[in-house]
């Protein structure tokens, strides 16, 4: 079956979003006597991110939902696509280590060893790690959208989105990534289920809401920042701004037209490891300060410009260095199938 390629677009969207976002989070920006204006431009992609991870999980929730299944049938199977996804991570992980290692980026302690063995446990990777635990709770959670009727799934929704809000505030009874996953599951699955009654919400007005709401973020990043909150600043556009903006782009994109182009979705098959290579600890600072060189750009208007297509450079080198890990990866399951083989016939 042929996977629509308006989806797999809106995949190398939300990937690209979050990229931008560490454009602006993780550059080495040159603080002193920043004006609003600046601030404002150097941290313009930073809401993009939140928006980029809901999307991404979006995707995969409003999928899930499947009437009449097997629980512990469809656990195994998302047990299978969580080891699949955890050797992508382990294979970068070590990677990474190894050449940042090697060239001398970084030296490494004991700490950083157990970072890269165990990158799920030390939350290297936060959004993986929340993201596999939400793919194998999945088919429990579809057991409880699958029963609720609209009313009783939106009062859920909005239930859970206040008590992860409460974060905010600093109030950390429900805090985590994972419980704000758990409300962009909920959301997903509304979605899929009702999707046809959201029709009174028009495009323009998801356009609309999508773009204020990033304006907003963005204000009150400037807001907190001239409050002297520093890297706080960026906290308010983890949550509810983000939860909103995030669902009115993804119903725009089931809204797109359907189409199909064998090189989007390609590309959708190696872009997560964009996120990987660039968000690890020990790359994170070295990819913007050290070979991209943003504050050289801090105070032209290139910036903006400047930051999408370092963007689409990463995107693009990441291309061949994941088909390369394809390969080698089902060049070492043929092998141990040849040895498993072989050893059953001896």
């Amino acid at each position: 079956m042929k996977r629509k390629s308006n989806i797999e677009l809106s995949r190398i969207m939300a990937i690209a979003f979050i990229l931008l976002s560490h454009f602006s989070l993780w550059s080495h920006w040159q603080t002193d006597q920043q004006s609003s204006l600046n601030y404002l431009v150097t941290m313009l992609y930073q809401p993009l991110g939140k928006f980029g991870v809901y999307i991404f999980v979006l995707i995969t929730c409003y999928f899930s939902l499947k009437e009449n299944q097997d629980v512990m049938s469809y656990e195994r199977k998302q047990l299978k696509h969580s080891f699949i996804t955890m050797q992508e991570v382990w294979f970068y992980s070590f990677l990474i280590f190894g050449i940042t290692w090697l060239f001398n980026i970084i030296q490494p302690s004991l700490g950083d060893v157990v970072k890269t063995l165990l990158p799920f446990i030390s939350r290297e990777y936060w959004f993986v790690t929340a993201y596999i635990m939400l793919v194998l709770l999945i088919p429990f959670f579809n057991v409880l959208s699958i029963k609720l009727n609209f009313t009783e799934h939106l009062s859920l929704i909005l239930i859970l989105m206040f008590f992860d809000t409460l974060s905010l505030v600093r109030n950390y009874t429900m805090n985590g990534y994972l419980a704000s996953f758990v409300v962009v599951y909920f959301i997903g699955t509304f979605i899929r289920k009702y999707l046809k009654r959201l029709a009174f919400i028009k495009n323009w007005m998801l356009v609309t809401s999508f773009g204020l709401l990033w304006i907003i973020e963005l204000i009150s990043m400037v807001l907190l920042d001239r409050l002297n909150y520093g890297s706080d600043s960026v906290h308010f556009t983890d949550k509810l701004f983000a939860f909103l903006g995030a669902t009115a782009l993804f119903i725009l994109i089931l809204r797109s037209k359907t189409f199909y182009n064998k090189w989007i979705n390609r590309l959708a098959k190696t872009v997560f490891a964009g996120y990987l290579l660039t968000d690890n600890p020990f790359t994170r600072h070295f990819v913007w300060d050290n070979i991209f060189q943003t504050f050289k750009f801090q105070y032209t208007p290139w910036l903006p410009i400047y930051g999408l297509g370092c963007v689409a450079l990463i995107i693009l080198v990441t291309i061949p260095i994941d088909a390369f890990r394809i390969w080698f990866i089902q060049k070492l399951n043929a092998y141990f199938q040849e040895k498993k083989m072989f050893q059953n016939k001896n």
